[in-house]
């Protein structure tokens, strides 16, 4: 027998957590965090679950013998098979630190090696620290079984590089796993051609993503380098750009842009220590870090880890460092790109007029965020910075959900990681012939062809 049962991911967007059993193998299809249920409760980075049991006595994960770290391996439990992660954004990654280091955990190469650079520059908590577990990499062309499970992955574009979608061999039949995905980033020709193997396969199912419902960004990375430099060009002052650093295409559109415009960039320390871990991937073709305008923002005072003074100190041999402070003698020089962790920086900096701040992620999509928003409001209304939005999702838009669906022609199609899976349910309805909705901890036995 081949069985679904969706833990996470249902119903929301994130906290993809897919059970999928076939015969005596069983594996999880990504083991994420749900931000919106773990709201409820608590608020990163001061109040933090400190125990599994915090997060079981507050129904924020289920309880899974064969999983978890203090529960797994108690008794008879035999623990499950392996974990296969599509990318290793919190929503679907966070939670393999909650698991017991014997389950092996399946991902892409270059998602390792982000992992690796998050390892060192995170805070470590109880929910975010992997260094027991046992990692399995792979890149697209590589195939391997899990038991009776034959696992195909294959690249997909996403907002972070090594994201992969997945064909999945059971005795029912293929089943195809998207993961996170779109159609019109930098990389769609990977996408598509995730496309065209899930269509090959003739899969008895496909779990897909259908996160983009209302009003998505309709932008692309080629707009949005753009519409960057036409806002550099007319403005004076200062020029702060706040994005996801792991977006490594934003990152090169902001990169592109700040050179066209001759301002020097520059980024945070965790940002650079990020990027140097992905420079072992030649593949990624990231901008060149030894660039001569880029610049790294260091604090003149406070406690530093091991790891910002490294890094700290190998970028001032340079002399490609540059403080607050220095940043504020010399504002339209400069492209700052600033976290809202580092919002007090503006204090030291103090934007002088005619500079502006652009929002370069999604919109506030919860109550949560709209808070962080409104938030943000107050700092850019004090130092008298307009606010404009430039964003590419990434995620798939509705009109391209609609073609893949239309190609692959899945057997059954499920919904996931949506907060409107019935609106995309009716706009599929015509192109789909089964289209389900799971719901949290929902069973599926899959019926092969």
């Amino acid at each position: 027998m081949t069985r679904l049962i969706f833990y996470g991911g249902a119903g929301e967007v994130g906290g993809n957590k897919i059970y999928l059993e076939d015969q005596s193998t069983r594996i999880f299809l990504d083991f994420g965090k749900s931000f919106s249920q773990r709201s409820h409760f608590f608020d990163d980075p001061f109040l933090v679950p400190r125990e599994l049991e915090d997060l079981l006595e507050l129904g924020l994960i289920d309880p899974l013998d064969e999983v978890y770290k203090i529960r797994a391996l108690h008794g008879n439990t035999r623990p499950v098979d392996g974990i296969l992660l599509s990318h290793v954004h919190a929503d679907h990654a966070d939670h393999i630190s909650l698991i017991h280091p014997v389950i092996p955990v399946y991902l892409g190469q270059v998602a390792k090696l982000i992992l690796d650079s998050f390892a060192t520059t995170r805070y470590r908590q109880m929910d975010n620290d992997t260094s027991e577990l046992r990692f399995r990499t792979f890149r697209t062309g590589d195939r391997f079984k899990i038991g009776s499970i034959g696992v195909e992955p294959i690249h997909v574009d996403h907002s972070i590089p090594g994201a992969y979608g997945f064909i999945l061999h059971t005795t029912a039949g293929p089943i195809v796993y998207t993961g996170d995905f779109r159609l019109h980033g930098p990389k769609r020709q990977m996408s598509l051609e995730f496309v065209a193997r899930a269509k090959e396969v003739q899969p008895v199912a496909m779990i897909c993503e259908g996160t983009n419902a209302f009003s998505p960004p309709n932008l692309n990375e080629e707009e949005i380098q753009r519409k960057l430099e036409e806002l550099i060009a007319v403005s004076p002052g200062l020029v702060i750009v706040s994005f996801l650093f792991k977006d490594i295409d934003r990152y090169r559109s902001i990169f592109q842009a700040a050179k066209t415009q001759r301002r020097k960039l520059v980024i945070s320390l965790k940002h650079a220590h990020f990027l140097r871990a992905l420079r072992r991937d030649s593949r990624l073709d990231l901008p060149p870090l030894d660039d001569p305008d880029l610049r790294v923002l260091v604090r003149r005072r406070g406690c530093f880890y091991d790891w910002e003074v490294e890094l700290r100190d190998a970028w001032e041999k340079t002399g490609r460092t540059v403080t607050a402070e220095g940043i504020a003698e010399r504002q339209p020089e400069f492209l700052l790109t600033l976290s809202s962790f580092e919002l007090p920086e503006l204090v030291r900096i103090k934007p002088m007029p005619g500079s502006i701040f652009v929002m370069s992620m999604t919109e506030p999509t919860n109550e949560e965020a709209e808070l962080d928003y409104d938030r943000l409001t107050h700092w850019l209304t004090h130092f008298g910075l307009p606010l404009y939005s430039l964003h590419a999702s990434g995620h798939i838009l509705p009109h391209d959900l609609r073609w893949v669906v239309q190609e692959v022609q899945p057997k059954e199609l499920f919904l996931i990681h949506s907060e409107a899976p019935a609106l995309l349910a009716r706009y599929l309805s015509d192109v789909a012939s089964v289209i389900r909705i799971p719901q949290r901890g929902e069973e599926a036995v899959l019926v092969g062809a």
